[in-house]
């Protein structure tokens, strides 16, 4: 009988050792599948917070570069027409400069192209009043039949070129209006230039 009692008494300690193992398995089974699930929500986690922060700092990025786009466009157009404004300067301080020949021959293509009939009164600038003459006006006008022209004393002040007068019509040739005409036009093309979505 003792033998009985240790027999089962083994049994006993056999079997509860066994049911101990498989609980243990799992329980460690258990625990490998949470630990795994948690690994999992992490990693999931980190990869949404890294989308997040690429798309966010993707987005930074692109408004920083559209700001600086767009400072660097308003440089540019600044530069550009600091620049016109300088060449146009000296444009028409060359223009008011210019030889007496050059002027003679300007008034003639001018006064040509025009293409103007009629009685004018011929108005020189205060800067080119003294590169034509009366005679060489009459030299002109003997090349445009249908234009009868005379040389008035009055002057335009500051200005270089000259104006013709019909009446109430001011046939405008003065150097810097011009010139200002030329640069509104160079202007715009330089805004549309750099807005062209404008």
């Amino acid at each position: 009988m003792k033998n009985n009692v240790h027999a089962i008494l083994n049994q006993i300690r056999e079997d509860y050792e066994k049911e101990a193992e498989e609980v243990l398995i799992e329980s460690q089974k258990e625990n490998e599948k949470e630990i795994e699930n948690e690994l999992n929500a992490i990693s999931s986690d980190i990869e949404n917070r890294k989308d997040k922060f690429i798309r966010s700092k993707e987005s930074s990025l692109k408004v920083s570069i559209e700001r600086k786009e767009s400072r660097i466009h308003r440089q540019y157009l600044s530069y550009k027409r600091e620049l016109l404004e300088e060449i146009f300067a000296e444009a028409v301080n060359k223009l008011d400069n210019m030889p007496k020949e050059d002027f003679y021959n300007f008034c003639q293509a001018e006064l040509k192209k025009a293409n103007l009939k009629g009685d004018f009164e011929f108005r020189l600038g205060e800067f080119t009043k003294d590169l034509l003459t009366n005679e060489d006006l009459i030299k002109i006008s003997e090349k445009l039949p249908d234009m009868n022209i005379s040389i008035s004393d009055k002057i335009v002040g500051k200005k270089g070129g000259f104006v013709l007068l019909d009446d109430n019509i001011v046939y405008n040739f003065l150097f810097e209006d011009i010139v200002e005409d030329k640069k509104i036009s160079d202007v715009a093309m330089v805004a549309q230039e750099v807005f062209p979505d404008v």
